[in-house]
């Protein structure tokens, strides 16, 4: 292969992991949200809390209007995209490989864990990745 061919080769999967990024975020983003609305039914189902406040804060859940939630961000840096949850602070969700697609574990703000946990290049990996997200990373724990 030639070095433009090469170069489009990995600009194109650049932007596909880039875009695999960005469903990631989102699908992170709808699991925080469903969790939420679980924790405000528990409060109701108990019956001790104060009803209307979890019927409202649901309402506001579902139509997106809890500026409380925060959201995920990507941060590119030289070699990885960093998954960023923005609530009341921002820690590294994960890191993914710009040129090959890997996620990783944080293991701190400025690096990832030695090993990938999944692949958003390859189907069957990022299906399950997307299927296995929650907002707290426990997916990303070597098992």
């Amino acid at each position: 292969m030639r070095k433009i061919e090469r170069q489009m080769v990995a600009t194109i999967t650049a932007e596909k992991i880039y875009d695999y990024c960005e469903e990631y975020c989102a699908i992170l983003r709808s699991k925080l949200i469903q969790w939420r609305i679980k924790l405000h039914r528990e409060s109701i189902m108990r019956g001790n809390d104060d009803s209307d406040y979890h019927i409202k804060k649901i309402e506001n859940l579902l139509l997106g209007k809890d500026d409380t939630l925060g959201s995920y961000t990507i941060t590119e840096g030289k070699k990885y995209y960093k998954i960023v949850q923005n609530d009341t602070g921002r820690s590294v969700h994960a890191f993914v490989n710009k040129s090959n697609g890997d996620v990783y574990k944080a293991a701190s703000w400025a690096s990832p864990v030695r090993d990938a946990r999944y692949n958003l290049l390859l189907d069957d990996a990022r299906a399950v990745l997307f299927n296995s997200v929650d907002p707290f990373g426990s997916y990303l724990y070597k098992r």
